[in-house]
């Protein structure tokens, strides 16, 4: 059986969810009508929470319903969308085995339901269905990365780099808080001390490779993780498909801005 405990705190998390939903509703054609006002080449991650930070309070709760509705958007309804392709942007995924590493895990998720349901069904029928929810809402998290990923390159502005790995983390890195750029000759995956203090803009693999650009910060700089939560960084070590051409663009808008202060 399952402990009451466990019951009672659940509920409590639907309550407060319910209680946010409600909120969201009654704001919704407000937060629909901001939507549509922002450029339309913006991907669906940044357009969703620049509307709702419009005419809601920033709060951890918020961040965490914005969290959900962009991780259902892309793991349900971005099958269609093309990725972002306008302008000077940046692929994480098509040098790598992510895709494939993803459908690997999503597949074996969908097995691994399929036979605790089966087995728990016989013997807690409630538990059975709390297990499948869990595993359901894990696959639904896993294509929602994995098409996130694909949909969300990074992005060079005018005034900065918009880096987002899928919906699970991502930064807005402004020219002028860069000390220094360089390619990266460090070991091949980060220690568990540096990635206190980096943010690592690069997708998962079969077989890790190295970041092949590194990023110093002049001071530390607030990354947005998933839910809400946050992280300094004063490093940013950098994997796309095309580095070089991506290490030229950044050199070049930091000659400007130095030549504009």
């Amino acid at each position: 059986m399952i402990p009451k405990a466990l019951l009672l705190l659940e509920a409590g998390f639907v309550s407060i969810e319910l209680y946010l939903l409600i909120i969201v509703i009654r704001k919704f054609p407000k937060v629909k009508a901001s939507y549509r006002k922002l450029r339309v080449e913006l991907p669906f991650l940044i357009k969703i929470k620049q509307a709702f930070y419009s005419h809601f309070s920033d709060s951890r709760m918020l961040d965490a319903v914005v969290s959900e509705i962009t991780m259902l958007y892309y793991a349900l309804f971005s099958w269609r969308k093309p990725a972002l392709k306008s302008g000077e942007v940046f692929t994480f995924h098509k040098k790598t085995s992510f895709v494939a590493l993803n459908l690997m895990l999503i597949h074996a998720l969908i097995i691994e339901s399929v036979g605790l349901h089966y087995f728990f069904s016989k013997i807690d029928h409630t538990l059975s269905l709390v297990l499948l929810f869990i595993n359901v809402y894990s696959v639904l998290f896993l294509f929602g990365q994995m098409q996130a990923v694909k949909k969300i390159p990074l992005i060079t502005t005018e005034d900065s780099i918009i880096m987002n790995i899928g919906f699970f983390k991502g930064m807005s890195l402004p020219y002028t808080a860069i000390k220094q750029i360089r390619r990266y000759e460090g070991l091949d995956t980060i220690s568990a001390s540096e990635k206190k203090y980096t943010f690592e803009a690069l997708v998962s693999d079969f077989i890790p490779e190295k970041p092949s650009i590194e990023i110093l910060l002049k001071e530390p700089v607030v990354t947005d993780l998933i839910y809400g939560f946050k992280k300094k960084v004063t490093r940013v070590v950098i994997k796309v498909d095309e580095p070089s051409s991506l290490m030229n663009i950044i050199e070049n808008r930091m000659t400007s801005e130095n030549e504009t202060d």
